[in-house]
C-alpha cells in the first residue's frame, strides 16, 4: 500500500491467481474486493486478469472492477 502511494500508478492489475478462486471462495472474493476498494480510493483504475467465466465477470463487475481480461472474452493472440 505504501508503494502504491509513492508510485501513484494509473492502473493496478489483480493477478489471475487471486481472481480464479473468487467464485467459490468468499475469503478470496473479499481479498479481491479489498484490493479493488483500495485502488478506487486512490483513484487507480483496477484491472482483473484471469477472468475465465461469465460468473467471474459478473462477480468482478459487482465488486466494481474497471477492466476485465481473460478467456471469458477471447483467447490470447500471438
Amino acid at each position: 500500500i505504501v508503494s502504491l502511494l509513492k508510485l501513484q500508478p494509473r492502473r493496478l492489475k489483480i493477478d489471475r491467481q487471486l481472481v480464479i478462486p473468487i467464485v467459490k471462495s468468499p475469503q478470496r472474493r473479499q481479498v479481491v474486493s479489498s484490493i479493488i476498494e483500495i485502488g478506487k480510493s486512490l483513484g487507480i483504475e483496477v484491472v482483473a486478469e484471469g477472468v475465465e467465466t461469465m460468473e467471474h465477470a459478473q462477480t468482478l463487475k459487482t465488486l466494481g472492477c474497471d477492466i476485465l481480461q481473460g478467456h471469458a472474452f477471447g483467447h490470447a493472440l500471438d
